[in-house]
């Protein structure tokens, strides 16, 4: 409609709003593409000025007929519609099979969405300043507006990169719990390779059991722990070691078990790489859901469930996704789930999603991400949450 500026009405009071009356044609048709590869040209299909909307079926109620009010837009969004208003006007996505006006007011769109949101905000900010003051203002204003958790994390991830300290982040579990009383008092000896990025900053190993634990960095040197950059602690009650070294090599470490009973390991680092995994779920109103996260979502054996998962940090590529059991052993290889594009209105390369077939043996088990940094180092990355349940 040629708007450069969100509408001065929204959210205010004592404004007039012209609205599209209920028996005005407000849309017409867009001019039909010459091929299927190319897009219905709609840069004029609205054909009033007036406040409209999209109407989407099953949403609110339909159009009076023979009335062309606008459609929502998409694949679904022809149920009952006109020829002259079946195309649709929304700017959800760049791509014009969903979003008619996508290609050209996508941005644009985004843009005032934005401006509009703070004019909302800086009007409520300056009734309660005006009636209240400052001090009192900041307090409300915290107290009403709340903040989406995952794009807080990242906030918090990038300060904490800015002050060069990284949050502790799992990334590797091994324990061998499940093995019978027969064979778990017989020397053992295990062995895991864990890589390291260039950009972790400390790397912590916490054993339980009656182990003797070896670890050896890239070079083939081994930890020592009276070495300078090592922190060692052992608690003699339980026989838990702990051992944090600080700026450690990037590459693969070695660890080594060595003795009899059962045991647990578990590996994590400070880095700028950080993993998130969740089951999800569609959500949102008709014509504008998609699939979001949802951690409470406990996975059924068996079954083929959709998953979101997001990798943060220190431009990572050769990304891909696979199941380890409990006792660190892969069982799953190379879940499905594709990266995003990156485009400008699609998600970014560094979330994944995709359809996972749930694990059905009994073993417990844990999701985890691998790929490469920005200098070509190894990660390994764990998600904490542990799925599967014990025959």
């Amino acid at each position: 409609m040629g708007h450069d500026d969100p509408h001065p009405g929204v959210g205010r009071i004592n404004f007039a709003i012209e609205y599209a009356p209920d028996f005005l044609d407000t849309c017409t048709t867009c001019i039909a593409a010459a091929s299927d590869e190319e897009c219905d040209n709609c840069d004029h299909n609205l054909v009033m000025q007036n406040l409209t909307s999209g109407y989407y079926p099953g949403e609110d109620r339909s159009p009076f007929p023979n009335v062309a009010k606008c459609r929502h837009g998409g694949p679904w969004d022809d149920e009952g519609a006109l020829p002259a208003d079946a195309n649709g006007i929304n700017k959800d996505t760049m791509g014009c099979g969903w979003s008619p006006h996508g290609p050209k007011y996508h941005r644009k769109a985004v843009e005032l969405a934005i401006r509009a949101s703070e004019q909302f905000i800086n009007d409520v900010r300056g009734h309660i300043m005006t009636a209240e003051g400052p001090d009192v203002t900041e307090h409300r204003m915290r107290l009403l507006f709340g903040v989406d958790t995952r794009f807080a994390q990242k906030r918090v991830l990038r300060d904490l990169k800015e002050m060069h300290q990284f949050p502790v982040t799992p990334v590797f579990t091994a324990t061998n719990e499940n093995v019978d009383n027969v064979h778990v008092h017989s020397r053992s000896f295990y062995t895991y390779p864990i890589p390291v990025d260039a950009f972790t900053e400390s790397i912590r190993f916490a054993i339980r059991g009656s182990y003797a634990l070896g670890i050896s960095r890239p070079d083939g040197s081994i930890v020592d722990p009276e070495d300078l950059n090592v922190d060692f602690d052992y608690t003699r009650e339980t026989g838990d070691i702990v051992i944090t070294i600080l700026n450690p090599l990037p590459g693969v470490w070695d660890i080594s078990l060595d003795g009899s009973g059962k045991f647990s390991i578990d590996v994590s680092v400070a880095s700028a790489i950080h993993f998130s995994y969740s089951f999800a779920e569609i959500r949102g109103r008709p014509g504008h859901s998609g699939w979001s996260p949802n951690p409470a979502i406990v996975p059924t054996p068996g079954s083929r469930m959709p998953v979101l998962a997001y990798l943060e940090g220190a431009g990572i590529s050769n990304v891909s996704h696979h199941i380890r059991t409990t006792d660190g052993d892969i069982l799953v290889e190379n879940l499905s789930l594709p990266a995003g594009s990156g485009e400008f209105g699609w998600p970014s390369e560094t979330s994944f999603f995709g359809h996972v077939d749930v694990p059905s043996d009994g073993k417990e088990w844990h999701v985890y991400a691998t790929g490469h940094d920005s200098q070509g180092n190894q990660f390994l990355r764990q998600h904490p949450v542990k799925f599967g349940n014990k025959k």
